[in-house]
């Protein structure tokens, strides 16, 4: 019975693919704020950013 080792396993899967998530997230955020300061430089008022 290795049932006690396959779940410890699919746990540190779990936690590894959180872990990968959130760094993703947190790489995606930080692009977002990069693009502020772009449209910022270029004098391009924040609401026109959307349309």
């Amino acid at each position: 019975m290795k049932t006690r080792g396959a779940i410890k396993d699919n746990l540190f899967a779990a936690e590894r693919h959180r872990q990968a998530i959130n760094h993703l997230g947190d790489s995606l955020m930080d692009i977002a704020g990069q693009s502020r300061y772009v449209v910022a430089g270029l004098g391009w008022p924040m609401s026109r950013r959307n349309q």
